[in-house]
């Protein structure tokens, strides 16, 4: 709920938010060819923020996640990225 408002109050001051699910942007990108794939990049590093929703929900395989990483390095230091999940995943550790 929280990641939906800042998402919204971000439309609302005027910001460009895209939403997707990582299995969603895996979907356009997987199996495009190298020209379209770019193209699809530069569309997720356009909007100000992305929204991404349910990260560890799927489990990736490496090409996947490989994928995943071109697009946090395609908006890195450019952009924001709000990644949110509702799974424990067993390498979230505390910290005291």
């Amino acid at each position: 709920m929280i990641a939906k408002h800042i998402a919204h109050t971000a439309v609302l001051t005027g910001h460009s938010v895209l939403f997707r699910t990582p299995a969603d942007l895996l979907g356009d990108l997987e199996g495009e060819y190298a020209g379209l794939r770019c193209r699809k990049f530069r569309f997720c590093a356009r909007p100000t923020l992305l929204r991404m929703d349910e990260i560890g929900y799927i489990a990736y395989d490496a090409h996947a996640a490989d994928l995943l990483f071109e697009i946090v390095n395609h908006r890195y230091e450019r952009n924001s990225i709000l990644v949110t999940t509702n799974k424990r995943g067993s390498s979230i550790r505390k910290y005291e």
